[in-house]
């Protein structure tokens, strides 16, 4: 379940430098969930 999660936090982070709508509270909880 550790890949899927890694994929999702770069996907995370390519949302977030392109626009922060709420992608900031996704990759915190992605963050604590890892």
């Amino acid at each position: 379940m550790s890949n899927p999660c890694h994929i999702e936090v770069i996907l995370t982070e390519k949302a977030t430098h392109v626009q922060k709508p709420k992608s900031d509270k996704k990759k915190a909880d992605t963050t604590e969930s890892a």
